[in-house]
């Protein structure tokens, strides 16, 4: 019946191709009706029960650092393919990498093996926070198919600020509301207890820098309770992409604004052609 889509096995060396599901289901499984039907957190308008296990950090960024500190997450072949034909043009950072073939990646700053039999893009957020935790520096998240792009201005300037920054937000809208992923992200939406004037968003995240603050933890904690829905939601009803983890940019900006961290745009683009950042229309 339900023709789920595959994706690579990281596991195994015989890679198959992903296969679409069969999305004449989707409707079914998307039609929630109004938002009076979407779940709701059984406790209120409470913290969430499971504590942080991180231990609290004092966010003093570390002064010895004179680099760039950027993540990318490389997973598969043809994404460390990508990587190690344009990552020369960030010769002057320090490169973290997350992939699943490290043996590959000999001289760069920190390599990390990502040990999942699937890929979800989750991990991509999470890994850009997990460095700049490590670091204590400031991260640049830049996606792999998305570095040929980078102005060179971009890649000389000294990119520490105060703020998060990146490209563009949408508001989320009735229509994403609509769909699965708006129902597994309801719940965590409901909870902020929003005032009528605000809206919540979503954050494009091919490029974004996170400072380094004693607020990582809890974006952390935030963004790991909020995954699972989003992975969820992709396996079922599927994306644009067609990868597990897809809507990563609606449960980073609800971690953001748990956490009490203020999100600002780019004052320049960091593509080749694109001239301002802006907020972008939802389809």
């Amino acid at each position: 019946m339900y023709d789920h889509y595959r994706q690579l096995n990281l596991l195994e060396e015989d890679f198959t191709e992903p296969i679409l599901h069969n999305r004449k289901y989707d409707k079914k499984l998307m039609n929630f009706g109004n938002h009076e039907n979407y779940p709701r957190n059984p406790l209120g308008h409470v913290e969430y029960t499971q504590r942080n296990l991180l231990p609290p950090i004092d966010g003093i960024p570390d002064t010895s650092r004179t680099r760039n500190l950027a993540s990318i997450v490389a997973v598969s072949d043809k994404f460390i393919d990508l990587v190690l034909e344009k990552a020369h043009s960030l010769s002057s950072w320090d490169i973290c990498i997350l992939t699943d073939q490290p043996e590959r990646f000999s001289g760069f700053f920190y390599v990390e093996k990502y040990e999942k039999a699937v890929f979800s893009l989750g991990d991509k957020i999470t890994f850009s926070l997990r460095m700049s935790m490590k670091f204590k520096s400031g991260v640049t998240q830049i996606d792999a198919d998305e570095i040929e792009n980078l102005k060179q201005d971009f890649i000389e300037d000294k990119h520490i600020y105060e703020n998060f920054k990146c490209m563009g937000k949408s508001i989320i809208c009735d229509n994403m509301l609509d769909r699965l992923l708006g129902r597994c992200l309801y719940p965590h939406i409901e909870i902020l207890n929003l005032d009528s004037d605000e809206r919540m968003y979503v954050i494009d995240e091919k490029v974004y820098y996170m400072p380094y603050t004693e607020k990582l933890p809890d974006i952390i904690y935030h963004n790991e309770l909020i995954k699972p829905g989003v992975d969820h939601s992709s396996i079922w009803a599927g994306g644009r992409r067609q990868i597990m983890g897809e809507g990563e940019g609606a449960s980073l900006a609800i971690s953001l604004f748990r956490a009490g961290v203020k999100v600002d745009l780019y004052e320049v683009s960091p593509f080749i052609g694109g001239d301002s950042c802006h907020y972008m229309d939802w389809d």
